[in-house]
């Protein structure tokens, strides 16, 4: 248990969304509190810094047990490439084809689940090229890839698996194997706060090489 307690304590400090962290760190020193007073551990017979020793090591345990599940809120959006449903983003079976479709049908807050697939960039940012392709994301989502795109398995994470769906966010927009006619940016992100996620994607195939500016950094994402 104690080395447990340190490393959660490290992984919570180490959590770049620190309110979500304060937040389930309280949960779980209630959840905890509640559970050492049904059990008593004894606690007639501890002092009151062992009490709140034994509090703290449950709660940082909780938070590294439960801390790295998603929490989705907001709506969800779904995108599978091989879809030929309604594509409206509502289900698996009605799922937009293109990423774009869905992060411009999104609100903040939202979340986009992306089946297993390689998907290529189709909004066009700062340029008129075709490099200037880019997956724009100007709000706060969540974008999560690695499912299998089953229908029924809507709205949890039971088909989620990014090393069996594979989900690849590629720039290779011209001639395969050819670099040059490449993405500047496979991913733009244009002032987004900390609450937006990209989890579960390969992110490849961008090429900054011939850019002019800003063009000829952040080839996989730019953070604006």
């Amino acid at each position: 248990m104690t080395s447990l307690f340190y490393f959660g304590l490290f992984y919570l400090l180490m959590d770049i969304n620190i309110w979500n962290s304060i937040k389930l760190f309280i949960i779980g020193g209630g959840i905890s509190m509640l559970f050492a007073a049904l059990i008593n551990l004894k606690f007639k017979s501890r002092s009151m810094k062992s009490y709140v020793q034994i509090c703290l090591r449950w709660t940082v345990s909780i938070y590294f047990l439960f801390g790295s599940i998603a929490v989705i809120q907001g709506q969800i959006h779904y995108v599978n490439h091989a879809a030929a449903g309604l594509l409206n983003g509502s289900s698996w079976t009605d799922a937009y084809t293109d990423i774009q479709s869905a992060i411009d049908a999104a609100s903040a807050g939202d979340s986009i689940f992306v089946a297993a697939g390689i998907y290529l960039p189709t909004h066009t940012h700062l340029g008129d090229s075709g490099r200037h392709n880019t997956f724009y994301l100007n709000k706060s989502i969540q974008l999560y890839g690695g499912f299998s795109g089953k229908p029924g398995t809507e709205g949890g994470f039971t088909e989620h698996n990014v090393t069996t769906n594979l989900t690849v966010l590629s720039g290779d927009l011209g001639l395969p194997v050819v670099d040059s006619d490449n993405a500047f940016h496979v991913v733009y992100l244009d002032h987004v706060s900390d609450t937006t996620r990209i989890d579960g994607f390969t992110i490849t195939h961008g090429n900054g090489v011939g850019g002019v500016g800003f063009e000829a950094y952040g080839a996989g994402i730019y953070n604006n």
